[in-house]
């Protein structure tokens, strides 16, 4: 069949009688060769289901014919929709499909909302190719996660199912695990409640809905457990002054009165703490899955900034965060620290082994990875903010910073010389660390293959590496290792910020702009080269340079 015949039969088919229908579904149902005749086979198929009511409630005293007919409509439309699923590497078959998701809604108290089980399967049988594929990915992102509010509801809870079942039947699946994370990357996080008020929606919900009764059994949880979720919001809030106390908490009962008698005529979509939840769950679900290094690394860096403070429960997160603090692999413990830092400053956790694992992440070759200005900025966070630290940790964390150091770019050596000193100044005890010069104690008593700080025994070595990096090629560096130790009370600390982001390009261009504000000229070669030894070397003859 061609798409001239089948145009031809495009009759409104309110006009048609169910026997006429049924005829024309099992003839568009026979697959054609040719892709652009199929794929509007596919779509002419979409437009009869479409004005089917596949998911309307028939009433109570509905005949054996009419609940005969709904059988055998939804028979062939799941015989459709496995067509589809087959077909899902063409962008056709990806936009009918999700044309299908628009045009066969489930009901709700008579209102049309996102139909679960199609948009789960839809996004179950998306390719997965959307890195590669980026017209794929741009089209499913922007024409059909982004636009719609109760799109993104349901898809996130769409993505835990399809994570739960994953994980029930393979959870070391490492494409698919990164199939669904790839999707979940995608979906945004609402913000506001003004984004849900103010936004699109697929099926635009009527004023004064309710959806009290939602399908998912994460909306059956009570209100008490959403509740605790801002515990520590609720506290903070509490802390206010005495002489405005009594008008402030009327002001919030009165608030919080007129937002619980809205939020009754909300769908669970509508609500900013619904998506929150799901979104939470979603996330949980998939990172459960046995993920490959990318996609993990990438996770590290996106929870941080984007989903664990706008979660209800972020300390549901603290298992996959201490999990990857412990990784074996040096750049996902680098990574994860971030995440891990959110949860112990903003939401209380207790880590003992922190500072431990902290300091096993110092090594030579984190001064080389992509995200060592990160980690340097949270390890000068650590160090510098936490004014409890025992001097023996103190030290144990100068001592291998210069260490490794040693094995540094100049950039990091500049940046360990900096800590190392506003350290030592603002822990006097470590002095003896430098001043140490006895004969009997020229011995380095320091563990340097011990990954425990408190079994270093730093406090009973000294910081022999300055003297190492005080000969050091680069001129800075050495200038500021002479310096560290010799700092009195009035010099200032150092701005660790000026230190973080030096490279060898930020190195060579500064060093070039002092050079020319100097106006030094540097000297060139004023005559060419004929070979490439010079003229009384017993080679000069063989390896002549050519002349142009």
């Amino acid at each position: 069949m061609t798409a001239a015949e089948q145009s031809s039969t495009t009759t409104s088919n309110n006009e048609l009688s169910p026997a006429e229908i049924a005829k024309k579904i099992k003839k568009l149902l026979k697959p054609i060769i040719e892709e652009r005749a199929d794929a509007f086979r596919l779509d002419e198929l979409r437009r009869l289901f479409a004005k089917q009511d596949l998911n309307a409630k028939s009433s109570i005293g509905s005949s054996k014919s009419v609940k005969k007919w709904k059988a055998f409509l939804r028979k062939h439309f799941d015989i459709y929709l496995k067509q589809l699923t087959e077909r899902m590497e063409r962008k056709t078959s990806v936009r009918t499909f999700w044309g299908v998701i628009a045009s066969v809604p489930e009901y709700t108290k008579q209102h049309p909302q996102v139909s679960l089980s199609l948009l789960k399967r839809w996004l179950a049988s998306i390719p997965g190719k959307l890195e590669d594929d980026r017209i794929l990915r741009v089209m499913v992102e922007s024409e059909f996660l982004h636009q719609y509010l109760d799109v993104q509801y349901y898809s996130y809870i769409a993505l835990e199912e399809l994570a739960k079942e994953q994980y029930d039947a393979d959870p070391s699946d490492h494409d698919q695990g990164e199939l669904l994370f790839k999707l979940l990357i995608l979906l945004p996080h609402i913000k506001s409640q003004k984004e849900l008020d103010n936004g699109t929606y697929l099926f635009p919900p009527p004023g004064g809905g309710n959806d009290d009764k939602n399908n998912h059994d994460d909306d059956k949880m009570s209100d008490e457990d959403d509740d605790s979720d801002d515990g520590n919001e609720t506290e903070e809030s509490e802390v206010d002054d005495d002489d405005d106390g009594a008008s402030s908490s009327s002001d919030d009962e009165k608030s919080s009165g007129e937002s619980a008698k809205q939020n009754q005529f909300l769908f669970q979509y509508q609500k900013l703490k619904a998506h929150r939840k799901v979104m939470c769950n979603a996330w949980l679900a998939i990172l459960r899955l046995s993920l490959p290094p990318s996609a993990l690394k990438h996770a590290l860096q996106v929870l941080p900034q984007r989903i664990l403070p706008n979660v209800p429960h972020p300390l549901r997160f603290a298992d996959f965060m201490v999990q990857a603090y412990n990784h074996s692999d040096g750049i996902i413990p680098v990574l994860a620290l971030d995440g891990l830092f959110f949860l112990m400053l903003q939401c209380g956790l207790e880590y003992p082994k922190f500072y431990t694992s902290l300091y096993r992440l110092i090594q030579p070759q984190l001064f080389y990875v992509k995200y060592r200005i990160r980690f340097f900025e949270l390890l000068v966070k650590c160090l510098t903010l936490n004014e409890m630290l025992p001097a023996h940790i103190v030290a144990a964390f100068c001592k291998r910073l210069l260490r490794a150091s040693l094995c540094a770019p100049p950039s990091g050596c500049l940046f360990a010389l900096a800590l190392t000193s506003n350290m030592l100044r603002k822990h006097p005890e470590c002095a003896c660390l430098i001043h140490r010069s006895s004969a009997s104690e020229m011995e380095d008593k320091f563990d340097a293959k011990t990954n425990d700080p408190k079994a270093a025994r730093a406090l009973e070595s000294s910081l022999w590496e300055l003297f190492a990096l005080r000969k050091h090629y680069y001129p800075p560096v050495a200038t500021l290792a002479h310096s560290v130790g010799k700092e009195d009370a009035s010099t200032p600390m150092h701005d660790l910020e000026d230190f973080l982001r030096h490279t060898y390009k930020s190195l060579f261009d500064q060093d070039k702009k002092r050079l020319n504000n100097k106006r030094k000229k540097i000297p060139l070669a004023f005559k060419e080269p004929t070979s490439l030894f010079v003229e009384t070397d017993v080679f000069a003859d063989i390896l002549q340079v050519p002349q142009y």
